[in-house]
């Protein structure tokens, strides 16, 4: 992600997708993401990407 955008965007883009389709746990009150596991990755689909702003249609 990182090499295709700047930085900060591709941080948002990153926290979107961990915090959309990743696993929360709380630790002493605190909210701490965990990244999906490859297969909650691997059925995903294109439009729930591009509605997270991933994926752009290429023509």
């Amino acid at each position: 992600m990182g090499q295709q955008i700047n930085l900060t965007f591709a941080y948002t883009l990153k926290k979107r997708f961990v915090e959309h389709f990743g696993e929360s746990l709380t630790f002493e009150g605190d909210n701490f993401w965990v990244f999906p596991s490859p297969e909650k990755i691997i059925s995903i689909k294109v439009d729930e990407l591009r509605d997270l702003q991933l994926v752009v249609k290429v023509s």
